[in-house]
């Protein structure tokens, strides 16, 4: 997959600190990038980018996880009833509870997926956690 980086934070791209830049991108352009602290990608708009790189994401699993935490994130947005980035970037979900009714408020289940690599099998994961239920007045 081909990935474009900026080097000024603009609306809709995320920050990418310097320890995730793909091997790829260092391997392009590894003296233009030694003093350059964090880039931001979109993770699907290459048109304006200051740098291009095409991305095996098996091979730079500190960018896959990036990029899948977002993509997770994204596809959320539309599916759920809120969603938001926690304290360790993982992905929190909140969705309404049908059957829990109550006059006064209601009850949302929560939850927060997290992507992370080799924690129990050889390769990247989704670990999915129940945070249990709030309820809003």
């Amino acid at each position: 997959m081909e990935f474009g980086f900026i080097k000024e934070n603009k609306p809709g791209y995320y920050p990418l600190p310097k320890w995730a830049y793909p091997r790829y991108l260092w391997e392009n352009y590894e003296d233009e990038l030694q003093d350059i602290e964090r880039l931001y990608c979109s993770f699907s708009d290459q048109e304006e980018s200051d740098y291009k790189v095409t991305i095996n994401l098996k091979d730079n699993w500190k960018f896959a996880d990036h990029y899948y935490t977002k993509s997770i994130y994204k596809y959320l947005l539309e599916k759920a009833d809120a969603v938001r980035f926690g304290f360790v970037n993982d992905v929190e979900v909140w969705l309404l509870d049908e059957e829990a009714k109550n006059p006064k408020y209601h009850t949302y289940k929560r939850y927060s997926l997290r992507v992370q690599y080799a924690k129990v099998s050889a390769g990247m994961e989704l670990a999915i956690s129940f945070d249990g239920t709030s309820l809003v007045h």
